[in-house]
């Protein structure tokens, strides 16, 4: 059972119903003290008008006026007075406020008339009533603000709990992946390293076969320019004989011989041959190189050829070659190299006005001036 006035529930010890709309209240909520209570239920009365009837029953009856003064009764109804007292019992007195004891249960109604002092308008009531239920509202704030908070820390604690499991898979996760990660790297990097190492002793193998290759080769070149000069020691080179079809290289060389007074059988020339030249766009005519027995014959020739040719330049005309006369030189038979290095002396000696330029065995020589000391450049 709820409270008319404030709504919450009524204990046996503190009820009041009320006779014309049986709607129940606390007596402390009708401004009934509890000593009055009691009296009220001591006193036997059964009928009790609440407050909001009252007015309206007072208006009805046009007695709400301050003016009036008002008697506190207690009345029982005929039926109830006849059916309650035991003939020849005296009626019973009009009853004050003071209540004492009223059962729920009771069928009979209570009718309570109070004192003008007793009685609060509808006014007071109404805003004894918004007193009541503002502190209901207070409390009804405070109580979902209570349970909203507790809630809430519920709602934060779950999500809490479940971002901690979360951010402890996803962690566990990125460990299990970087673990993974850093394994393979790790598998990696010392296949990688070994590959190095591997490279590296080969790179070394490869740098002591390269030098041993580079020593064997310089030792091969060195092998092969002596057996190259040793070939060459015992060859002449004749150049700007102009060349014609069908023509005898032994009698031209003879003729030549012959000419600078140093003759020469056919049994003293082991071979003659044209070469071909270096450069293939020259104009000029193929030298012929002749191969005799020993360098002895060779350098001979050459000194024959030099002491005549300063007295009488020799050219092709005096072989009886027919064509213009072209200049002829005799010289020993050098390396491309060595023409090459030939070749730029000469034109160094000409820049820097050295007076002479020549080669003796592969090495070319060059001198300032008459009586100087000559330099060996290859």
């Amino acid at each position: 059972m709820l409270c008319k006035a404030c709504n919450c529930a009524v204990s046996i010890n503190e009820i009041l119903k009320c006779s014309h709309c049986a709607e129940i209240f606390h007596h402390g909520c009708v401004n009934i003290t509890p000593k009055k209570y009691k009296k009220f239920l001591a006193s036997g009365a059964r009928q009790w008008i609440c407050p909001i009837c009252d007015i309206k029953y007072k208006y009805l009856k046009g007695d709400n006026t301050p003016v009036r003064s008002q008697v506190t009764r207690i009345q029982l109804s005929a039926d109830q007075t006849e059916s309650n007292t035991p003939s020849g019992s005296p009626p019973l007195p009009p009853a004050r406020l003071d209540v004492s004891t009223m059962s729920i249960e009771d069928s009979h109604v209570v009718d309570i008339s109070c004192n003008q002092q007793d009685v609060i308008s509808f006014d007071k009531f109404s805003a004894l009533i918004d007193q009541k239920l503002e502190g209901i509202k207070y409390s009804l704030i405070n109580e979902i603000e209570t349970r909203l908070h507790t809630i809430k820390s519920s709602l934060m604690s779950d999500i809490t709990s479940k971002m901690k499991d979360e951010c402890a898979s996803v962690t566990q996760a990125l460990k299990d992946d970087l673990n993974r990660t850093t394994e393979y790297l790790v598998g990696e990097q010392k296949d990688l390293r070994k590959a190095l190492e591997t490279a590296e002793e080969r790179i070394v193998a490869l740098e002591k076969d390269k030098l041993e290759s580079e020593s064997l080769f310089k030792n091969m070149r060195r092998q092969m320019d002596a057996l190259d000069k040793a070939s060459r020691s015992r060859n002449l080179e004749i150049q700007c004989i102009p060349q014609k079809r069908n023509e005898n290289l032994i009698f031209i060389f003879k003729s030549l011989c012959d000419l600078i007074g140093h003759p020469m059988s056919e049994g003293d020339i082991s071979s003659i041959k044209r070469v071909a030249s270096l450069n293939p766009n020259s104009e000029r005519p193929r030298n012929i190189i002749v191969s005799l027995p020993s360098t002895r014959h060779r350098d001979s020739i050459i000194s024959a050829f030099k002491n005549y040719n300063k007295k009488n330049p020799v050219t092709s005309v005096h072989l009886h070659i027919p064509g213009p006369a072209n200049r002829l030189f005799i010289a020993e038979h050098h390396s491309s190299t060595c023409k090459a290095i030939f070749a730029a002396a000469r034109k160094a000696c000409k820049e820097k006005k050295y007076k002479y330029c020549w080669v003796k065995d592969e090495r070319v020589y060059v001198r300032k001036e008459d009586g100087g000391v000559p330099f060996i450049l290859g």
